[in-house]
């Protein structure tokens, strides 16, 4: 897995990961592919400040000749809040139900809950259910359950560390008959970056798994990042979500120490006279064990538009 996906993936980094289902499948039969137990929340509803909020999406892909549908969703808000959100899939003549998303909030704006459905033919029956427990905008404990002909029955629960109004700790536990240590992750502030352990339990302790690596940034600019980018709950996917990150390091553990992974960098290009961004390159590496070296494994270069509607072809070399 590459760094950008698994910056995304990361609880700490807190965010609503909205997937649509990535091809046509048979709106008949439910398999949730992102559940809410493979979610993680935003720290704070920052969609009640969005500055525009997408109602409608449409998927389509070219099949060498015309657009085909492929999916949908639909959005509705109140008050700035995303109450509900539709995920459907085009089965050739018409869209077809597949999934449905409910949110509620506490007083205070911070996300409560999200119940997932998925369509069972006639009717939308529940799926899984996470409940938010929240301080002054800040997650304290989230709480993932499924459901079952008697209720509603938990499956995991993560519980978060909080220091100076900012998530820097979290343990995922599983319930098997009671609560069972899974995995936990540690935010650990060094003078110029910030280093992300992830750790899963062995069942006597904690063993080390991966080092995310971040340069030349906080913890608190870290929340920053991401307050601004997620103002539009749509934007964190794609190129938009992986252009505002810091460049970062990914490591495994493996025989007592750290072994590179992969890396992405970030390289922009401003006009001088005005600083606008004019092109941004966001390159992804992995690491050559035999060759002692990062090699270049993917790449995305992004122009941009200015006001007058000039836009800068993507040829960064």
């Amino acid at each position: 897995m590459s760094t950008g996906t698994r910056i995304i993936a990361s609880v700490l980094l807190a965010m609503f990961v909205f997937a649509t289902p990535a091809s046509a499948q048979d709106a008949s039969t439910y398999t949730p592919g992102w559940t809410a137990a493979k979610s993680s929340p935003l720290m704070k509803s920052v969609q009640a400040s969005a500055v525009y909020r997408p109602s409608v999406r449409i998927s389509q892909f070219h099949d060498q000749t015309n657009w085909i549908n492929e999916s949908r969703t639909l959005s509705s808000y109140r008050s700035g809040r995303l109450m509900t959100r539709y995920d459907d899939v085009f089965d050739g003549v018409n869209w077809q139900e597949y999934e449905l998303r409910e949110f509620t909030y506490a007083d205070d704006g911070s996300l409560a809950s999200e119940t997932v459905y998925g369509w069972g033919g006639t009717a939308w029956e529940p799926s899984t259910r996470t409940l938010y427990d929240s301080q002054d905008g800040v997650f304290t404990e989230i709480l993932v359950q499924t459901s079952s002909e008697s209720g509603w029955m938990d499956e995991e629960r993560t519980v978060f560390t909080i220091e100076d109004g900012l998530i820097v700790s979290g343990q995922t536990d599983i319930w098997v008959g009671g609560w069972v240590p899974s995995e936990r992750f540690i935010l650990d502030q060094q003078p110029d970056r910030v280093h992300q352990i992830n750790q899963i339990s062995n069942g006597a302790g904690w063993v080390n798994e991966t080092r995310l690596t971040f340069a030349q940034v906080t913890i608190a600019e870290l929340y920053d990042i991401l307050t601004q980018l997620l103002i539009n709950l749509e934007d964190y996917e794609g190129m938009f979500f992986a252009l505002q990150f810091p460049d970062a390091t990914e490591q495994a553990w493996e025989n007592s120490q750290w072994v590179n992974v992969s890396n992405q960098t970030t390289i922009e290009i401003r006009d001088e006279g005005t600083g606008n961004l004019i092109q941004s390159a966001i390159t992804t590496q992995e690491w050559d064990a035999d060759g002692d070296r990062w090699v270049n494994a993917s790449r995305m270069i992004v122009g941009y538009r200015d006001d007058a509607g000039l836009e800068n072809v993507p040829g960064m070399t």
